[in-house]
């Protein structure tokens, strides 16, 4: 399939085209697609209590 280069969004500008070439994972439960997934498989929660600062002013602890 093949686009007119000259196609132009409603906004009047040219369509960008993107190409994807790849996928990856950086969580706090995974830095990569195996660790993450295996904390997954495994149940893991990455969530926790905040423990690099006094929480006392704050709502929420998480």
């Amino acid at each position: 399939m093949r686009l007119n280069p000259h196609i132009r969004h409603a906004t009047g500008l040219p369509v960008r085209r993107v190409v994807i070439t790849g996928l990856g994972v950086l969580a706090p439960n995974g830095n990569d697609l195996a660790s993450f997934w295996e904390s997954i498989v495994a149940g893991r929660s990455a969530a926790g209590l905040v423990t690099q600062f006094d929480t006392d002013e704050f709502a929420s602890k998480i």
